[in-house]
C-alpha cells in the first residue's frame, strides 16, 4: 500500500484553500464527485504530503457529519494498492468495517476507491488498479 492522500472537510473551500496555498501547496485539479455529494480539489507539495480539500454539495453529503461540531478537520487517509482489493480478507487482517463499497470513480480516472473503518486509526479509503 503506497501513501496517497490526507482528505480535509471543510465548510469554507476558500479559506482552506488559501491557507494551503499560504503554506507552499498548488492546487492541482479539482472535481465533482456525485455519488459522494463533494466537491473536491487536490493540494500538491514537493516536499509534503497531499491534501484533498473536500466540500459538501448538498445536505445528504456524507461529510456533513465530521462537520457538525467543526468547520474543518482532516477526516481521512488514502492509500492506493497496486491490485484488485480482497475487500474480506483486508477487513478481517485489520479489523476493519466495509463504509463504502469499491466503486469506479470518475477523479481517480475509473480506478475503484472504497472506504473503510480501521478500529484505532479511523476512516482510510482505497484505491484499486
Amino acid at each position: 500500500m503506497l501513501f496517497h492522500h490526507f482528505g480535509l472537510a471543510t465548510n469554507n473551500r476558500k479559506k482552506s484553500e488559501d491557507f494551503l496555498i499560504k503554506t507552499g501547496y498548488k492546487k492541482h485539479s479539482s472535481f465533482l464527485e456525485k455519488k459522494q455529494k463533494v466537491k473536491l480539489s487536490f493540494f500538491k507539495s514537493k516536499k509534503k504530503p497531499t491534501i484533498e480539500v473536500i466540500t459538501p454539495l448538498s445536505k445528504k453529503s456524507p461529510i456533513n457529519s465530521y462537520l457538525k461540531k467543526f468547520d474543518a478537520m482532516f477526516y481521512h487517509m488514502c492509500f492506493e494498492v497496486n491490485k484488485k482489493l480482497n475487500v474480506k480478507k483486508f477487513c478481517s487482517e485489520h479489523s476493519a468495517l466495509c463504509i463504502i463499497a469499491p466503486y469506479k470513480s470518475s477523479v481517480f480516472k475509473g480506478k475503484k476507491i472504497s472506504f473503510y473503518y480501521v478500529k484505532y486509526i479511523g476512516l482510510i479509503e482505497i484505491i484499486s488498479k
